[in-house]
């Protein structure tokens, strides 16, 4: 059965525009000019994906987008919309009430091309082999209550000061967010949950929020988590200087924690088969010439790509966050919506073991220098100097 897809804008001229990129499409197309016919579109028929504008009258695209997330939570929900929605976009995307937005007027083949890519990944993330061992590991990690709370906040429209006190009442996640806050990782020092929401931004600091609840909860594996936290702050590290000082570019505060989150399949694994992850160490030491992610597949019969990025996708994190957990190892699979993010985080992956002197076998793709117009010399010694600050 083919894919199909919901467009909803209440300017007829953008209905149609859409509608000639896709006529020679194989997926099912519907549109609707109103909140309220899209509902009724999507109460008669099976749709995969609703594409919404924001500003429509009687019932706007949040609302909209609200109601599909309640009554159709396996749609998946898309922004489309201009630059002066940022707002409510902002708010859409930090509550969860969707996956990714694109903003009008897009380019060339930029839309058809990102609902292919968003096709692709959930064919991945939902193939049968992917889902059987899924199936098999027991405790599966599910989004710490903080975190639930604080998309409801936003979607509430409570202000910062009411935020503050929501994290502030779990005493562990204060005290863990504070701690990363003031590493070298933020670089901010402060006692002041408020500030360091105001400094890191809500984004991170739900990130932060969600990585060190999954640390937290796998303590008894001992030095391979402190190794994975140490990889994963500093590739995270890395990451943000890197657009910051090599692209000269500040990376969006949305997608500015995908350093940290990349590699949360990898814990998922050392917790759940700490046997089979010994196994794979070993294994991995005599196979130097053998990408980790290939004894992964052999071992464990998924990577820990798809593990991280299936886990990703099922807490409803942004799309383009999934696709640097599935494609950071091999960045050229990416789309090109998405490439130069997964390019940027699977170059910082690559020097943060290198730096660590781990022998994780991440093998760099040498073709994300000329794709992001760096050279190794100067990313190796602006890595150094990185490291020089201190983990």
């Amino acid at each position: 059965m083919g894919k199909s897809i919901l467009f909803v804008d209440d300017e007829r001229q953008i209905l149609r525009s859409i509608n000639r990129m896709f006529i020679d499409s194989d997926y099912k197309i519907f549109f609707a000019g109103s909140g309220k016919e899209a509902l009724k579109t999507l109460s008669e028929n099976s749709v995969d994906i609703v594409v919404s504008d924001m500003k429509m009258p009687e019932m706007d695209g949040y609302e909209l987008l609200k109601r599909v997330k309640n009554l159709y939570p396996s749609i998946i929900r898309v922004i489309l919309s201009g630059y002066s929605d940022e707002d409510i976009i902002y708010k859409a995307i930090h509550s969860n009430i969707v996956k990714m937005y694109m903003l009008k007027p897009w380019k060339g083949d930029e839309l058809k091309e990102t609902i292919a890519e968003i096709f692709k990944t959930q064919e991945i993330l939902n193939s049968k082999n992917l889902l059987t061992v899924i199936n098999t590991i027991e405790n599966l990690p599910t989004l710490p209550d903080t975190y639930i709370k604080l998309n409801r906040a936003i979607e509430n429209n409570l202000n910062i000061d009411e935020i503050t006190k929501i994290i502030e009442n779990d005493q562990a996640i204060s005290t863990e967010i504070l701690h990363i806050v003031n590493s070298a990782f933020f670089g901010i020092k402060t006692a002041s949950i408020k500030t360091a929401l105001m400094n890191i931004g809500l984004s991170n600091v739900k990130n932060v929020i969600l990585i060190s609840d999954i640390f937290t909860n796998c303590s008894h594996i001992g030095s391979d988590r402190e190794m994975l936290w140490r990889h994963s702050s500093l590739c995270n590290k890395l990451f943000v200087k890197m657009y910051k000082r090599l692209r000269k570019e500040k990376i969006l505060e949305n997608y500015s924690s995908a350093g940290l989150l990349h590699d949360i399949g990898k814990i998922i694994l050392v917790q759940s088969y700490p046997e089979k992850y010994a196994e794979f160490i070993k294994l991995s030491k005599l196979k130097k010439d053998t990408p980790d992610y290939e004894i992964e597949k052999e071992i464990f019969g998924i990577t820990h790509n798809e593990l991280g990025a299936y886990l990703l996708n099922w807490w409803e994190i942004p799309q383009p966050i999934v696709e640097v957990a599935l494609y950071h190892d091999e960045p050229f699979k990416s789309n090109d919506i998405n490439k130069e993010l997964v390019a940027m985080v699977h170059l910082a992956d690559c020097f943060a073991w290198r730096l660590l002197g781990e022998e994780y076998h991440v093998r760099l793709d040498r073709n994300v220098f000329n794709f992001l117009e760096f050279t190794e010399e100067s990313c190796q010694k602006f890595a150094d100097e990185v490291m020089m600050e201190g983990e």
